[in-house]
């Protein structure tokens, strides 16, 4: 019997499709505990159910402990999360924009490059130089930040 405890909850702001994931997901991009706990943040996201990159903030991170009933829809699970990095224009730019995308486990990191190349963000992406990256989106680097064990060959000890 496979037991999950899901430490981490967003729910998509246009489709409003929940993810539940056995990690935290804002702390896969956002390290500093003290900016975490204050709650002043924003973070883009790919919902790969409706392939919308939303700016999310904490207010799309609800607790994990918020029970299914609660939700408009039955929990999706990101069993496989990407961290991408979004150049800008300016060929100087040492600060790419970092996103998330969600994932249920089909998709792998090409797949995952051509969905961002098809989405439109639903606000100004900009880089940490302030440069506003344009469409379509291309990634230099797409990389899995978390993967979820596969129970059928992992063991779990509680």
């Amino acid at each position: 019997m496979t037991i999950n405890i899901y430490a981490g909850l967003f729910v998509c702001p246009q489709c409003k499709m929940p993810w539940r994931s056995i990690r935290p997901i804002p702390q896969l991009l956002i390290q500093d505990p003290e900016l975490l706990a204050k709650g002043d943040w924003t973070i883009p996201v790919l919902c790969t159910a409706c392939n919308h990159l939303s700016v999310c903030s904490n207010k799309d991170f609800p607790p994990p402990s918020t029970p299914d009933t609660a939700l408009t829809k039955p929990s999706n699970y990101a069993r496989r999360i990407f961290s991408i990095a979004l150049p800008c224009d300016e060929k100087t730019c040492k600060s790419p924009v970092r996103i998330l995308a969600l994932s249920n486990g089909a998709f792998d990191c090409e797949t995952i490059g051509t969905e961002l190349g098809r989405c439109q963000p639903d606000h100004r992406l900009c880089c940490g130089e302030q440069n506003e990256l344009l469409a379509p989106l291309i990634p230099f680097d797409i990389r899995i930040a978390f993967e979820e064990p596969d129970p059928r060959t992992s063991s779990f000890v509680l």
